[in-house]
């Protein structure tokens, strides 16, 4: 080895500084074709077999080889992972969540979903105002509410504001009065979830067919009695229905995760309560 030689080595600051000679910087068949394979590889196709037939079309005439050396490069950059989309049951949960008591990564997620659905906005917006008139018992606001409600295109909000006018007494009357009957309803939803969750199992242990049992739940059903007769008897459930009470009682169930201490420490117990209305 030649002292020019050892010289040329130890003055590279990189091996790059070592490569010149006759092929470096000499042009290729692939030249004309690279910002069309760096375009392509922005947009997804990452096969190098796919982005070769591609251009074989566009004229080249050179081998897979060529393609493949020159994306492997692109194959050991990293790339920031696809942000995935919020499921359906997410979101509602964000929008039935206190804005205090949301985290700040999930606050932003929401404001992005927000941003590019109007409508969801809207509907955002009423389901907070009705969840503070609930929590700080301002029924006095129902109907300015139910007003705002039917100025936007919320076909599925106006129904549930059509459901609370045919009531509003009542419902007036259940946000401003401190009484609530929410936990009997909640422990009379959990035996009725119970029933029906053993009913099915009780069939199957049985081996008898569905229909010579009697209806699990005949007092929520929409059918009549099975001592009734005529076209009442054969009156079927309507499916995909939800009435404003169902609603109403969604409603109520998450205003916990609002404010827990809202209602007053002096309440009656629901026994008590009864006993004062009688």
């Amino acid at each position: 080895m030649t002292y020019r030689t050892v010289q040329r080595l130890a003055d590279a600051a990189a091996p790059e500084d070592l490569f010149h000679g006759q092929w470096q910087g000499r042009r290729t068949k692939l030249d004309d074709f690279k910002p069309y394979l760096r375009e392509r590889w922005a947009e997804g196709c990452t096969n190098a077999w796919t982005l070769w037939e591609e251009i074989k079309t566009h004229g080249y005439r050179g081998g897979y080889g060529a393609v493949r050396a020159y994306l492997r490069p692109f194959r050991t950059t990293p790339t920031a992972p696809a942000t995935r989309p919020p499921s359906p049951r997410t979101v509602p949960r964000w929008i039935l969540t206190h804005p205090d008591t949301l985290p700040e990564s999930e606050r932003l997620k929401m404001k992005s979903v927000l941003a590019h659905c109007p409508e969801l906005a809207a509907l955002t917006a009423h389901v907070r105002a009705f969840g503070k008139m609930l929590t700080q018992l301002e029924g006095d606001r129902l109907p300015q509410w139910i007003k705002a409600v039917r100025a936007d295109d919320l076909p599925s909000l106006h129904a549930f504001a059509n459901g609370l006018e045919r009531d509003l007494a009542a419902v007036t009357a259940g946000l401003t009065l401190p009484w609530s009957s929410g936990v009997v309803e909640g422990h009379v939803n959990r035996i009725k979830m119970l029933k029906r969750q053993m009913y099915g199992p009780a069939l199957r242990s049985s081996g008898s067919e569905p229909s010579s049992y009697p209806d699990p739940d005949p007092v929520g059903s929409y059918s009549a009695s099975p001592k009734s007769s005529g076209n009442a008897s054969r009156k079927a459930r309507r499916p995909g229905l939800v009435s404003a009470t169902a609603i109403a009682s969604i409603i109520c169930w998450n205003s916990a995760r609002w404010e827990s201490d809202m209602r007053p420490t002096t309440a009656a117990t629901p026994s008590s309560a009864f006993t004062a209305s009688s």
